[in-house]
């Protein structure tokens, strides 16, 4: 897979590329350059923190079902897991196993999800993730929120908000859960 992400402006549309995928094109340049920065976030590896540092971090969360080995420096929660020698997190449910976008930074962005209350169970996402993977999109994911990107959206992407718990269609916006948000990802890819 690989980091390379760019961003080019051709025929009046930015477009963004996760090496040879496109992520995202847009007419509006800030959106764009949204797009961009938050594909650069979630496929930069970092290993500013050690492992056991990392593990601290984790433990501080609360999530009785984490599980950290420290032998193989690696994290799971669910079907989600984390190896710190790789820097990469996958989706190992359904009998696969697929890289996830992000590495530490995603698992403990979603572990903090779980415990904030925003999603109930790390599976939820990953499995989602998953998905959106198979399916030649791919997604962003913060504390706010979540987005995906494929041409198979309106505008290109479908966005939902943790904090206020709306989906956002490209032309509209919705209360909605983040069950509903899922539901529709699945029955569009």
């Amino acid at each position: 897979m690989s980091n390379k992400v760019t961003i080019t402006y051709v025929d009046n549309e930015y477009i963004v590329k996760l090496g040879e995928t496109i992520l995202s094109k847009e007419k509006d340049e800030e959106r764009a350059i949204q797009v961009f920065k938050n594909a650069v976030k979630n496929n930069t590896v970092a290993k500013n923190l050690s492992f056991d540092d990392m593990a601290k971090k984790v433990k501080a969360l609360g999530i009785g079902e984490v599980e950290i080995n420290e032998n193989y420096q690696s994290m799971q929660c669910g079907d989600m897991k984390y190896f710190y020698h790789t820097g990469k997190a996958f989706y190992t449910g359904q009998g696969k196993m697929v890289l996830l976008l992000g590495g530490f930074e995603y698992f403990y962005e979603m572990l903090h999800l779980v415990a904030s209350g925003a999603i109930t169970s790390c599976n939820e996402l990953a499995s989602l993730c998953a998905t959106v993977i198979e399916n030649h999109a791919t997604y962003s994911l913060t504390e706010d929120g979540m987005s995906v990107a494929s041409a198979v959206f309106s505008y290109g992407n479908v966005g939902f908000n943790f904090m206020n718990n709306k989906i956002n269609k490209g032309t509209s916006s919705e209360k909605s859960s983040f069950k509903a948000f899922k539901d529709f990802i699945l029955a569009t890819l």
